[in-house]
């Protein structure tokens, strides 16, 4: 399965809570605290590592506040059979395990 994880602009975010109503992990939450706006903004508060960075938090965020990064397992530096291959942006840094990480921003 898939992870991933959500990077959330907390200066930028209102608080309308639409990603989190779209988020089927329900990793996403309230602030306790306000942003600069005097919002109470969205933060991820995924200790399980449920997200799967299927980014439809950040498809319904109205203000584009929300990156999502996808993991994406790739064996012995191929791309998986039967599937599309994913753009990886040329700054992306590549991990030990060979994860490659995928930008997903929509705003």
């Amino acid at each position: 399965m898939a992870t991933g994880r959500v990077v959330i602009d907390v200066e930028r975010c209102k608080g309308c809570e639409l990603c989190r109503e779209a988020c089927p992990k329900d990793v996403l939450a309230l602030a306790e605290d306000l942003n600069n706006k005097g919002y109470r903004p969205v933060i991820l508060l995924d200790p399980h590592h449920d997200c799967t960075g299927c980014a439809l938090c950040a498809t319904v965020c109205p203000d584009g506040c929300i990156t999502v990064y996808r993991d994406v397992n790739v064996e012995k530096g191929r791309a998986p059979v039967n599937r599309s291959v994913e753009k990886i942006p040329a700054n992306a840094s590549f991990s030990a395990q060979r994860n490659l990480p995928e930008v997903l921003n929509h705003g």
